[in-house]
């Protein structure tokens, strides 16, 4: 079963379904079926719960559906490709909520499945286990072998072209470093507007800004009109965003001020105004 191979559940699959049955009662989360229910109409493949002579049972439906496992003779490199980054974007996008458990997704081509659009669906499974320590590091592997399976194993898929993707794979996936907040690729900055400061790398997934040095992760302690704990930038779906955070002189973008706990989002060249301290979103 992938990642999350247990004893006590067993796994039936047939051309348009995927079924677990839990021997043991204990061994299925109702929370995290719970969870699956409210995510399913972002990437993850629909499924149902029955009981079964008093046992839990979960069937996915995989009617819409094909495995990678089945597809990849058919496939060339580019769609591969494709189809692991299109999977990566929706695990980040779906682990992002923090309910969502990154060693209970699915992570090998018999769990990672694809519609007629070649748009990637995966697996979640609520089983009752505590996250480890190297959930994410050990799904960083699992993708890695994955890929370097496919290359190994499929004369359709063109060697080098997977082997640069390799190395991009490498230098992208320390994303997925857990607790929601991540690190990613800098490639943008907030710039000080009319006078010399220093510049905010976003590197993050989510940048908390402010003047109390215990609540935030960049400090601005030369301005008292900034609040403790005023903004976050937050970088999710490919966007940048920025959320006040109940600041009591405002955040502003592009002289208009942002509503409390909200998401905004904003683009390259955008002015970012915090009470009265502007900077400008650049590339770095």
């Amino acid at each position: 079963m992938n990642n999350f191979q247990m004893d006590q559940i067993i796994e039936k699959r047939g051309p348009q379904y995927l079924s677990f049955l839990f021997e043991k009662e204990d061994l299925f989360s109702h929370t995290g079926y719970k969870v699956l229910g409210n995510q399913q109409t972002k990437g993850i493949v629909p499924c149902c719960l029955v009981n079964m002579n008093g046992k839990n049972k979960l069937f996915y439906d995989l009617y819409s559906y094909k495995p990678l496992k089945v597809l990849l003779p058919s496939l060339d490199s580019d769609k591969y490709i494709a189809i692991i980054l299109d999977y990566l974007n929706k695990v980040r996008q779906i682990t992002n909520n923090g309910f969502i458990q990154i060693d209970k997704i699915g992570c090998s081509p018999d769990y990672i499945f694809v519609d007629k659009e070649n748009r990637a669906a995966l697996i979640y499974f609520p089983v009752n286990i505590e996250p480890g320590q190297d959930s994410f590091r050990i799904f960083n592997e699992n993708v890695m072998n994955m890929v370097k399976e496919a290359s190994e194993g499929h004369e359709n898929l063109d060697d080098n072209k997977l082997a640069k993707f390799s190395i991009e794979l490498s230098n992208r996936l320390d994303v997925f470093e857990g607790d929601g907040i991540r690190a990613i690729e800098a490639e943008a900055k907030l710039v000080r507007v009319g006078k010399k400061a220093q510049d905010i790398i976003i590197d993050k997934s989510e940048i908390v800004i402010g003047k109390n040095r215990a609540l935030v992760d960049v400090v601005i302690s030369f301005n008292p009109a900034i609040s403790r704990k005023h903004c976050k930038i937050v970088y999710t779906n490919d966007r940048y965003h920025v959320m006040d955070l109940g600041s009591a002189n405002g955040t502003y973008i592009n002289g208009v001020r942002i509503k409390e706990q909200k998401l905004f989002p904003i683009e390259v060249g955008d002015e970012i105004r915090l009470a009265n301290c502007t900077y400008v979103l650049k590339r770095i």
